[in-house]
């Protein structure tokens, strides 16, 4: 019987070992399949990101297109507020250049005015003087 336990023994030990490579088997098996998962998820990821690169590349170059965009029509404001201050200058200046083309032009005419008036008050006096000398004279004559 020695010889059957021992026989057993062996086989159950065989048994043994062969049901722990077949679990060790299953075990990398399953490792494997879980690797191999995970690489095709990282290689799925991995496009995912490069996807994403591109798309923020072409964000990028928007962006860099829009503030050269904002950057052309600050120039053009900034022109157009410098062009609208000039021409408001430029207008209040001629206002005030024609406001003192009339004040001259009016202080000339002014004075035309009170030199006409001047002369002709003195000729209305020299007449009156020379009338009122004509007139002593001519009594003078006739007395």
């Amino acid at each position: 019987m020695a010889h059957h336990q021992k026989f057993w023994m062996t086989n159950i030990c065989h048994l043994y070992k062969l049901s722990g490579d077949l679990a060790k088997a299953k075990r990398q098996r399953q490792i494997s399949k879980v690797l191999s998962t995970t690489l095709d998820v990282l290689s799925i990821i991995s496009k995912v990101l490069s996807t994403i690169l591109n798309f923020l590349s072409i964000i990028s170059k928007v962006l860099s297109t829009i503030l050269n965009f904002l950057s052309i029509i600050s120039k053009v404001l900034s022109t157009t507020y410098i062009y609208a201050k000039a021409k408001q200058q430029l207008q209040v200046f001629s206002v005030a250049k024609a406001k003192r083309q009339l004040q001259v032009f009016s202080v000339a005419k002014a004075k035309r005015q009170l030199q006409m008036f001047s002369c002709s008050e003195s000729e209305a006096s020299a007449t009156s003087v020379f009338c009122s000398e004509s007139k002593a004279s001519a009594t003078n004559v006739f007395m």
